[in-house]
């Protein structure tokens, strides 16, 4: 029985780990990615929203407090 709690505990810590990861991607990666880099990618963000391109974290906490 000592087998099974043990594979209990690691199979909990996993999936903690694992939504904590979605959720990190969800709230903190995904919005960077799209906000600090598609201005880069489409050419127009150095002339048109310095905020975005000369800092980009000062992004992060504008999308983290919301």
């Amino acid at each position: 029985m000592k087998g099974k709690k043990g594979g209990a505990l690691a199979k909990k810590i996993t999936d903690m780990t694992y939504f904590l990861a979605v959720k990190a991607c969800d709230y903190i990666i995904r919005p960077f990615l799209c906000y600090g880099f598609t201005p880069l990618i489409f050419g127009y963000g150095l002339y048109h929203n310095n905020e975005f391109t000369t800092n980009p974290f000062k992004l992060i906490p504008k999308i983290l407090i919301g």
